[in-house]
């Protein structure tokens, strides 16, 4: 997706900067310093972009974020893969855990495998790493319910990355470990010793969540989706 091609079909039909910004979240700033070449467009924001001007989805290769085969576009981020090859190509190592709806926009977390997937080259010889099927629409369009998303737990997440924050037990759960546990998928906004601001984008909003009532804070390094 060249981003010359997106300011001219966006002059066409007429959208702005700040529309194609709140469309995918992200600061006005951000979509300009996108048109003047000093930023690029993320792997996950080019599905996005083309929904946005009416255009069928960029095709990236492989499964990963909806593609179905091709090269990746010099100008997009790659978040789950190394572009150069098939993104499924470790062994089939890499276990998928189940997930169900919790309270509002939560969701549980079931640390049992459900199925094994091939383990993508963003995630090869990382020790723990796991995807897991999100449920709820609170990161709507970024992650869609149903989307598998893939978990680095090894590297620390920074300001304007996608995580999976796991809750810590309440204490009546704590007497009755179970592998179940409470989590939610947010942007990390920011980090501090009094715990994490976080993000959504359905509706869209910003919430603290103080450090006592936070297990880990995992990195989301990309997404899988069928159907």
């Amino acid at each position: 997706m060249e981003i010359q091609s997106v300011k001219r079909l966006m002059k066409e039909r007429g959208r702005t900067q700040r529309e194609l910004a709140a469309y995918l979240g992200v600061d006005p700033a951000a979509i300009t310093r996108l048109f003047a070449g000093k930023r690029r467009l993320r792997l996950d924001e080019a599905p996005r972009v083309a929904a946005f001007l009416g255009m069928p989805p960029p095709n990236f290769g492989g499964e990963l974020n909806g593609g179905g085969g091709g090269a990746i576009a010099s100008n997009v981020e790659m978040r789950a893969t190394r572009g150069d090859g098939d993104p499924d190509a470790g062994a089939r190592d890499l276990p998928v855990y189940g997930s169900a709806q919790g309270g509002s926009d939560g969701m549980t977390i079931d640390y049992e495998p459900i199925e094994w997937m091939r383990r993508p080259q963003a995630l090869e010889g990382v020790v723990d790493a796991f995807a897991f099927y999100v449920v709820g629409d609170s990161m709507s369009p970024r992650f869609r319910h149903g989307e598998r998303l893939l978990v680095h737990p090894r590297r620390p997440p920074r300001a304007g990355e996608d995580v999976l924050v796991i809750l810590k037990d309440s204490e009546d759960c704590a007497a009755e470990p179970t592998a179940k546990r409470d989590a939610i998928v947010k942007t990390l906004v920011a980090r501090t010793a009094a715990g994490v601001t976080l993000g959504q984008y359905n509706p869209h909003r910003e919430f603290d969540v103080p450090a006592e009532r936070i297990d880990s804070l995992l990195l989301i390094v990309g997404s899988y989706f069928y159907g």
